[in-house]
């Protein structure tokens, strides 16, 4: 599926964002293939330049661009395929699987599907599932003339990589990282109005500003043009932007180096500051380097795991008020408990810790907290990181002397055992770090909130939890109570690789690869469970979760400690049943991450495929005359007409096909 992209005094929209759709003009896109779109692209390139009697250079089409972006009295549509995961899509590089005896460009270095896994890449160690996709696994992008990248510096500012398999140029303009924080004071000076509505432009990726304005403000500005066979390596921190000069076809990746360690600090510390999410947690991959002894990384590894510790140490000293508080009053402790299985790709290595998706986030900045977070025990429905902006936020009126009996202080690390990774760590360091640990005394009674924000899956330590009504409810995979108040159909057993009853294989196993079950929502969305429902909704876009946070806006019954219906996900989508969790092998995800949920019903509007307009499509999921789970789409203009399909995405490719279809045929009557 492709966006489409709307080019008017110079703002533009990131795809699936409405609000951003209707401020700036970004809409849906059509559905293409390559060669439907080739046509499509060439065709409008030949109408634009029609009139001119020469052939056209690079720097023509960089002067129509300008024209166009700058000039505000055009609107201007163009389409681009952008973010396409190779998973699903294909890479433009050879894999083993369909490079025939010659293995030579399939293991190649300068694959972009081999690169960010080579062993001087940090991001081989990234996560413990693996690759995780537009970061260290390709994406593919298919642009037509005037198709844009606008300014935007890359995810925790790693290094970027991309190479052009097919087409026409491509423009860059690319500021250096030192020159990061003058580009965004004169970005923020050209457009205030925006930032005002919006104080996270800069991450959205939807606005051009020339490299005129930027080069008269003293900013350093690179450009040049990629051509087919090219790379292009961008730098830790450093924006940039730019546009395609006719049809392509390109594929990036990102990779770090070691001399990336303090950048990724630096951009965590400003993502905590600017509540957003990061792609990963950077504690955890630092971590996991310095218990490898990463030789590589040498002294940036020894200096940002001595920044980790410190910051750490100070923070939890922070949560003492005084070490002569009684026993009652002190903050109690909790150990994260560890994984049960530490490994990635089936290689025996430490990984140091669980992926992102069940690890919780701070309430507050968003932070992934691997080392450590705080819960309120009279509201363990929010959990905060250790930095005393977001501690405040979580105890709202009261100071901290005031709630430390309250406060439970949940660390997967003692300080002992992280001083223990420096390099440069003494006795006396050690000595000092374990009184730090013997302030905080353990929490006696099991607290229900940590073992739901913590528990891995395969651990020792997922224990059978008490559910509202006080009966017995194993934590497998997250399952405990379903969603709408109903217990689900199955207890799974808490053995690694046990089976169910009915023969299904038990989420969150090493048998079937860590499958969860999108089933408990007792504090929070799951990062899983808000992936099934926009997957579900027909939107494939991932959001982070955020309990009555963000995107997903969530109010709470308090005495069933489950969500109020409807949910409102994203700007578009509006869940108004979860429906109850089938745990049987025909209603498994084919990539074995969950178990679809029989009843769920949600509504989003999209454009309508009966008539001009928008409209309301019910999506439904329905169990089937042979048992399997039916997924069931009504447009709103026309509740009787139902598309009936076996999977999310072929349902939704119908509706695309007949929105694209009735386009189609409006163009055809106007001429």
């Amino acid at each position: 599926r492709f966006s489409r992209m709307a080019t008017n005094s110079g703002n533009a929209a990131e795809e699936g964002d409405v609000e951003l759709m209707d401020a700036f003009g970004f809409e849906e896109g059509g559905f293409y293939t390559f060669n439907s779109f080739q046509k499509k692209a060439d065709e409008f390139k030949q109408r634009w330049f029609s009139e001119w009697e020469r052939e056209v250079s690079d720097e023509d089409v960089e002067r129509e661009y300008w024209r166009v972006v700058d000039g505000g009295d055009l609107l201007l549509r163009v389409e681009y395929g952008n973010d396409l995961d190779v998973s699903s899509h294909g890479s433009g590089f050879p894999v083993d699987s369909t490079a025939g005896p010659d293995k030579s460009y399939s293991r190649s270095a300068w694959n972009l599907n081999n690169l960010p896994l080579q062993d001087a890449s940090l991001l081989k160690y990234i996560s413990p599932n693996g690759e995780i996709s537009g970061v260290s696994a390709p994406w593919v992008y298919v642009g037509m003339l005037f198709s844009s990248f606008c300014w935007h510096n890359e995810d925790n500012y790693l290094y970027s990589v991309n190479y052009m398999h097919h087409g026409g140029g491509k423009t860059w303009y690319g500021v250096p990282g030192a020159d990061a924080e003058k580009f965004e004071e004169v970005f923020q000076r050209e457009v205030p109005d925006l930032f005002q509505s919006d104080p996270k432009l800069l991450f959205k990726l939807c606005t051009m500003v020339t490299p005129k304005v930027l080069q008269e403000a003293g900013v350093r500005v690179n450009h040049t043009v990629q051509h087919p066979g090219e790379f292009i390596v961008t730098l830790p921190q450093s924006y940039h932007g730019g546009f395609s000069h006719g049809f392509n076809c390109s594929e990036a990746v990102n990779f770090a180096l070691a001399d990336w360690l303090p950048f990724g600090r630096s951009s965590i510390e400003r993502y905590k500051w600017k509540k957003r999410s990061p792609v990963f947690s950077h504690e955890r991959l630092v971590v996991t380097l310095a218990n490898r002894n990463f030789s590589d990384a040498g002294d940036w590894l020894n200096k940002e795991m001595e920044w980790v510790f410190g910051r750490e140490q100070r923070e939890r000293e922070a949560l003492i008020p005084s070490r002569a508080s009684p026993d009652e009053d002190r903050v109690k402790s909790y150990r994260i408990p560890q994984d049960g299985v530490n490994s990635v790709r089936g290689d025996k290595e430490w990984i140091g810790g669980v992926s992102e998706a069940d690890m919780p986030q701070c309430h507050r900045c968003l932070h992934y907290l691997y080392l450590s977070g705080v819960i309120d025990q009279r509201n363990p429905k929010k959990i905060s990181c250790l930095h005393s902006a977001c501690i405040k936020k979580l105890l709202g009126d009261e100071n901290l002397s005031q709630s430390c009996k309250y406060l439970v202080l949940a660390y997967r690390f003692t300080m002992a055992e992280l001083v223990c990774m420096l390099p440069t760590s003494t006795a006396e360091m050690i000595v000092e770090a374990q009184k730090q640990d013997a302030y905080f005394l353990p929490l006696e009674k099991q607290c229900l909130s940590l073992k739901v924000w913590f528990a891995p899956e395969g651990s020792a330590e997922s224990l059978p939890l008490e559910d509202t009504n006080g009966r017995s409810a194993r934590r497998g995979g997250r399952m405990g109570q379903a969603a709408n108040g109903q217990k689900a159909n199955m207890q799974l057993a808490n053995a690694t690789g046990a089976k169910t009853a009915n023969g299904a294989k038990r989420p969150g196993s090493a048998a079937n690869g860590g499958a969860k079950v999108p089933g408990n929502l007792y504090f929070g969305f799951c990062e899983d469970i808000i992936k099934v429902l926009k997957k579900l909704s027909g939107d494939s876009h991932e959001l982070h979760s955020g309990g009555d946070k963000g995107l997903c806006k969530i109010e709470w019954d308090l005495q069933s400690k489950l969500p109020k219906m409807p949910i409102q996900v994203g700007h578009a989508c509006k869940i108004t049943q979860i429906g109850e969790v089938q745990v049987r092998p025909e209603w498994q995800d084919p990539t074995g991450s969950f178990y679809w949920p029989k009843g769920f019903e949600s509504t989003r509007g999209f454009p309508s495929m009966i008539k001009e307009g928008k409209c309301d499509y019910l999506c439904g999921v329905e169990e089937s005359l042979d048992g399997t789970p039916q997924f069931v789409i009504t447009c709103s203009h026309d509740p009787d007409a139902k598309i009936l399909a076996e999977s999310p995405d072929q349902g939704w490719q119908e509706v695309m096909s007949r929105v694209t279809q009735l386009r189609a045929s409006k163009r055809q009557k106007l001429g």
